[in-house]
């Protein structure tokens, strides 16, 4: 007579199976937000070092074409994206996926700014719109304090201002 082998069935209980697949999607959860954070960040600073090659490209313009620099303090005038392309001091700009960005008919726009601060001092700064990118614009207004050196007197008081922008 044959000896009949018990054979060991042993397999996954439904607790552990749904347990492995909460721990699973947990995983993925975090993986799918963390490669999605890595990519607006990385978009982020493709269109950041785009703005700088177009804000030193318009720092060259303005030194080769200085009768185009702003003459009073407080002044500014701009160079348009196009200006700068057709003058050969920057190549067409492209958007994160590779397309040339989109022209746009707004005015304040695609351009490089220089402001006089004083006298042969400028400061430039770019507002670039790239298809679903637009420069973040600075708007909140810059502290400005005033420290006398000495309290109340009859004397020569020394002033320091300090000016502290957020950007």
């Amino acid at each position: 007579m044959k000896k009949k082998r018990k054979k060991n069935k042993r397999g996954f209980t439904f607790i552990e199976l749904l347990s492995a697949i909460v721990i699973l999607s947990v995983l993925m959860t975090v993986g799918v937000v963390t490669v999605t954070r890595f990519l607006e960040s990385s978009k982020e600073k493709y269109y950041r070092s785009q703005e700088d090659l177009i804000t030193l490209a318009g720092k060259q313009y303005f030194t080769d074409y200085r009768s185009q620099l702003p003459k009073e303090v407080g002044a500014k005038n701009s160079v348009t994206l196009e200006t700068l392309y057709a003058k050969k001091y920057l190549d067409r700009v492209k958007d994160y996926s590779g397309k040339m960005c989109e022209t746009t008919n707004d005015d304040t726009v695609n351009r490089v700014y220089a402001i006089k601060t004083a006298t042969g001092n400028y400061q430039y700064y770019t507002i670039f719109k790239c298809n679903d990118y637009l420069t973040k614009v600075d708007s909140k207004a810059p502290v400005i304090t005033f420290t006398p050196s000495s309290a109340n007197t009859n004397k020569e008081v020394n002033v320091t201002m300090k000016i502290t922008d957020n950007v």
